[in-house]
C-alpha cells in the first residue's frame, strides 16, 4: 500500500509540476496551428486540382494523402519537442509493426495502391464505358478501394482496384452510340 502511495505522489509531482503544463499548451498551440495550416492546404489543393480539372476520386485521394502526412509530422513534432519521445524509437518499432501489418492486411493495400495507381494514370474516368474480364459497364465512381460500374442489365458491379491495376481494361464506345458493320 505504500508504494502504490509513493507512486500515485509522484504523479500528483508530475502533474502539478509547471513545465509539464508549459509542454501540454505548447502542444495545444502546435494541434491549432496544425489544423488551421492543414485546412488552408487542403483549400489550395482543391482549389488547384480543380483549375486542372482532375476529378472529384482523384481531388480526395490527395487531399486524404496530405491530411494523413500532415498531422503524421505533427503527431511526431509534438511527441519528440513536448514530451521527449524518442522519436527514432518509435519509428523503428513502427517499421517492425508496419511490415506485420502489411502482411496482413495484403489485399487491402492492394486494392488501395491499386486506387491511386488507377485514378493518377488517368486510364478510366466517371463516364468511361469499360470492360475488365467479364465485367462491362459504365464507372460511375472510383475511390480508394474499388470502382463502381453501372452494367447494361441495370446491376451495380463493385470491381476492386487492384483487379483494375492488375488486368487489361477495355475502353469500349460510349453507351449512347451504337456500332453497325458494314460489309462491302
Amino acid at each position: 500500500m505504500e508504494a502504490v502511495m509513493e507512486q500515485l505522489a509522484n504523479f500528483v509531482t508530475y502533474i502539478t509540476d509547471s513545465n509539464v503544463w508549459g509542454r501540454i499548451l505548447i502542444a495545444a498551440v502546435v494541434v491549432l496551428v496544425v489544423a488551421v495550416l492543414c485546412h488552408l492546404a487542403i483549400k489550395a489543393i482543391q482549389r488547384l486540382l480543380a483549375l486542372e480539372s482532375v476529378s472529384l476520386s482523384q481531388t480526395s485521394i490527395v487531399v486524404n494523402i496530405v491530411r494523413i502526412v500532415v498531422w503524421g509530422v505533427a503527431i511526431c513534432f509534438i511527441a519528440d519537442v513536448c514530451f521527449d519521445v524518442n522519436m527514432t524509437a518509435v519509428i523503428a518499432a513502427l517499421g517492425v509493426g508496419g511490415i506485420a501489418i502489411s502482411l496482413g492486411f495484403q489485399n487491402t493495400l492492394s486494392n488501395l495502391f491499386g486506387g491511386v495507381q488507377v485514378t493518377l494514370t488517368h486510364v478510366i474516368k466517371p463516364g468511361d464505358n469499360i470492360q475488365v474480364g467479364t465485367n462491362q459497364g459504365v464507372v460511375e465512381d472510383i475511390n480508394w478501394s474499388y470502382t463502381t460500374i453501372h452494367n447494361l442489365n441495370n446491376e451495380t458491379v463493385i470491381i476492386p482496384n487492384s483487379v483494375m491495376a492488375n488486368n487489361a481494361v477495355k475502353h469500349l464506345p460510349p453507351v449512347d452510340h451504337v456500332t453497325v458493320p458494314i460489309v462491302v
